[in-house]
C-alpha cells in the first residue's frame, strides 16, 4: 500500500511527505518497552522506504512535547497544538522553497 502511495505521489509530481506525530505515554516499563519495539519497526520500514522512494520522513514525538501538552497519549491539546504546529511549520519551511 506505501509503495502505491509513493507512486501515485511520484507520477503526480507530488512531494510525499510522512509525519510520525507526538506521542506520550507515562506508563510502565512494559508498556514503554512495547510502544519502543514497534517505534523501532516503523522506522526501520519508513526509513528504508524513504531512502528507496526519496520522500521526507519526519517524527515529532521528541523530548519537547511534555504530559502536559496532551489530553492523552495520542492528542496534543491546545498548548500542545500550538507547539506542534510551530514545529510542523519550521519543518515544512525547510522542504518548500
Amino acid at each position: 500500500m506505501l509503495d502505491t502511495l509513493i507512486n501515485i505521489c511520484n507520477e503526480n509530481k507530488i512531494k510525499l511527505i510522512l509525519i510520525y506525530p507526538p506521542e506520550f505515554y507515562n506508563q510502565n516499563e512494559k508498556v514503554l518497552k512495547e510502544i519502543m519495539e514497534r517505534k523501532k519497526t516503523i522506522d526501520s520500514m519508513v526509513t528504508s522506504a524513504c531512502k528507496k522512494y526519496n520522500f521526507y520522513y519526519k517524527r515529532f514525538d521528541t523530548n519537547d512535547f511534555k504530559e502536559e501538552d496532551f489530553v492523552d497519549p495520542e492528542h496534543v491539546n491546545i498548548k500542545g497544538s500550538e507547539k506542534y504546529s510551530v514545529m510542523m511549520g519550521n519543518y515544512l519551511r525547510t522542504i518548500i522553497k
